[in-house]
């Protein structure tokens, strides 16, 4: 459900920015089919790639990908508790 809001958020911003797919990619340096995946929830991303997308389009990590508290529980816990979560 969180990458729903994320793809919504990205696709969102894109649209108020006034900028087209290609348009974002050539300012971010993300490739098109990249940004065309996060928006249509059928990639979630590398750090690398939101900070380049976030850069681009003036706006923060936070408000352009938000992050829950499950997810970054998950990312903060050792790799036993990491186990637990997926499962």
């Amino acid at each position: 459900m969180e990458t729903i809001i994320e793809s919504k958020a990205l696709r969102e911003a894109r649209f108020n920015a006034g900028l087209t797919l290609q348009e974002l990619a050539n300012l971010s340096g993300v490739r098109l089919g990249t940004i065309q995946a996060l928006e249509t929830d059928r990639y979630k991303g590398t750090i690398v790639c939101k900070v380049k997308l976030a850069t681009a389009l003036k706006t923060t990590l936070k408000e352009l990908f938000p992050v829950t508290y499950q997810e970054t529980a998950a990312l903060l816990a050792s790799p036993r508790e990491k186990r637990k979560a997926i499962k």
